[in-house]
């Protein structure tokens, strides 16, 4: 088993009551390989946003998002990891269903963070983008 269960009582984090490790283990389903994480110029499916059950705990849920040029766009699942890019380690499962009904309105804090994670990658693959091409035109008038 993978959660030990010892935690009972539910928490308090961003204001919002969260479910238990112990009430969460239901709706988990053990997971036996990492899923495919694949995306060419931030078009394809990876992992965004966090959310931790628990302040302190190594484990956190990560979502399972289609992206489109690195902003989620439809959520497949959500993943507890532990971990970090590019060597996260998957432990359990939970569909979108399961998610949205434990967390109700804390999903929503969820799909911010995946949002502003996915910006962060936005604005970075296309500032280098334009670095690049401008460099290039750059040069280019360097050579005329």
């Amino acid at each position: 088993m993978i959660f030990d269960g010892d935690f009972v009582s539910p928490i308090e984090c961003w204001g919002i009551e969260m479910a238990s490790w112990r009430e969460l283990q239901p709706r988990l389903k053990r997971v036996e390989s990492a899923p495919p994480l694949r995306r060419v110029n931030g078009i394809g499916v990876g992992l965004l946003g966090w959310k931790r059950e628990i302040p302190g705990s190594p484990m956190y849920f990560k979502g399972y998002w289609i992206s489109f040029l690195f902003l989620p766009v439809i959520p497949l699942g959500f993943y507890v990891v532990s971990g970090g890019y590019p060597e996260y380690r998957f432990h359990a499962k939970m569909s979108l269903f399961n998610f949205v009904r434990t967390y109700k309105f804390g999903s929503l804090i969820y799909i911010i963070s995946a949002f502003f994670e996915s910006v962060i990658f936005f604005v970075l693959f296309f500032g280098l983008m334009f670095a690049v091409v401008g460099g290039l035109h750059w040069i280019k008038s360097l050579l005329r």
